[in-house]
């Protein structure tokens, strides 16, 4: 598994919008995609607040877990979750 930077803003933003809060978390697009299952396509609407139907609560629940765990607890829940990392120059 390969290993990504290290949270360098892990503190909760609360009441900012996803795409920041995601962001500031250190939680890439592609990454969040991988995590809730769904197309980066899909993730990109959701995360700008304008899916269709509102934002599903597990993309904020997945952005607000990512914000409350440290480094290694993320490592550990990709890997419970057969998530791939992946870091920024790497391709999919």
């Amino acid at each position: 598994m390969t290993l990504i930077a290290a949270d360098v803003a892990s503190q909760p933003v609360e009441g900012a919008p996803l795409q920041i809060r995601a962001k500031r978390a250190g939680l890439p697009q592609k990454l969040l995609a991988r995590i809730v299952g769904v197309s980066e396509n899909t993730a990109s609407l959701q995360l700008r607040e304008k899916w269709g139907s509102g934002t599903p609560r597990y993309v904020l629940a997945a952005i607000v877990a990512w914000e409350l765990m440290s480094h290694e607890q993320r490592m550990q829940w990709l890997d419970e979750l057969q998530v791939d990392v992946i870091t920024p120059r790497q391709t999919v």
